[in-house]
């Protein structure tokens, strides 16, 4: 409600003013007793508009006793409580936490022989081999590497194949029994399908959700342990709004300033009497 109070300064120069004009019309004709009058400083013209203005707003008042309030928007209301959480890595879609299918590149490799082995897909083959030496005689003897026969003048190794079983995967992989390959492990809710990671498709309930501490939970939805709206929200219509600043009310998306004590709310004003009823 926006009705001017002037501070003590306008009032004390109203009255100044006043005074000096009824001094003014006060004064004697000419050649009468002589009169003293005091020196009043004149009141610029914006001090003078304010006060008579003040002088406006008070007269009206007391005769049209009736005043518009001040009104402040405060947004759409919410629907009470909030979407409850749903575990990670899925999504709250009302009834339910859904989860979508997701695929990770995995790119299988080889396993490893044993040294001096090439893998061969299925076996580890290692091929003949020979080199040369000093002839053996009976009087002097040069033995062989490890593995190789000593043949007189060379020394010499046949071919060699081992089985898959032979093979060897890295930390972080296993191997196939049906490719003999080294596949990734997968992280955990993933399935390996060869050369990927994959993860379908996942729906869980309404007891999989949660709500923070402090909250409870009533269906899909979390609420304040006490009442339906959080902090800085107030219940109306079964909708939750902003609170009103001080001196104000909420009535749906709108906040009314207060009417003065003993004043009838009208509408969107305020009056001094209270209507009559019908």
């Amino acid at each position: 409600m926006k009705i001017m109070k002037l501070g003590s300064l306008l009032l004390a120069s109203a009255c100044m003013l006043l005074a000096a004009t009824w001094a003014q019309a006060q004064a004697p004709a000419a050649g009468g007793a002589a009169t003293m009058y005091e020196e009043v400083p004149d009141m610029p013209m914006n001090d003078i508009q304010q006060v008579m203005h003040w002088i406006k707003v008070k007269t009206t008042g007391e005769k049209l006793p009736f005043c518009w309030r001040q009104s402040d928007p405060r947004g759409v209301g919410t629907i009470p409580g909030r979407v409850a959480d749903c575990p990670a890595t899925y999504t709250n879609n009302g009834a339910t936490c859904g989860r979508g299918a997701d695929t990770i590149g995995a790119p299988s490799q080889l396993a490893s022989c044993p040294s001096g082995y090439t893998n061969m897909g299925l076996t580890c083959f290692k091929g003949a081999s020979t080199y040369g030496k000093g002839c053996t005689t009976i009087f002097k003897k040069y033995p062989c590497r490890e593995g190789y026969t000593d043949n007189g003048c060379f020394c010499g190794r046949g071919a060699s194949s081992l089985s898959a079983s032979s093979m060897t995967c890295p930390a972080g992989y296993f191997k196939s029994s049906i490719t003999q390959r080294c596949h990734k492990n997968c992280a955990s809710g993933y399935t390996n399908t060869g050369e990927t990671c994959f993860k379908g498709v996942s729906t869980l309930g309404m007891d999989s959700m949660l709500c923070k501490a402090g909250e409870r939970k009533v269906g899909a939805r979390c609420f304040p342990a006490s009442g339906s709206c959080f902090g800085g929200e107030q219940e109306d219509a079964g909708l939750c709004y902003k609170n009103c600043k001080p001196g104000f009310h909420g009535v749906g998306p709108v906040c009314w300033q207060n009417c003065p004590a003993n004043w009838a709310e009208c509408a969107a004003g305020c009056a001094k009497t209270k209507p009559s009823a019908p």
